[in-house]
């Protein structure tokens, strides 16, 4: 049986920090999640990480959005 002290230990275990992270929600018509999901599922990322990564990859200066 393993002591308290070992079962802390891998509890501590897992994957590196992302940083810190902010929650960004908002309803997208279905076929667009829809697709966003299987991009994700092809890529073997979560949504978030793909979300994530297409952010990143935004030129914020050059798109133009009419609001």
């Amino acid at each position: 049986m393993e002591s308290e002290t070992q079962i802390k230990g891998k509890a501590k275990m897992g994957r590196p920090s992302k940083g810190p992270r902010k929650l960004v929600k908002g309803e997208v018509p279905v076929p667009y999640a829809q697709r966003f999901k299987q991009e994700a599922e092809r890529r073997g990322m979560s949504q978030a990480d793909l979300l994530a990564a297409i952010l990143a990859n935004v030129d914020w200066e050059a798109m133009s959005l009419s609001a």
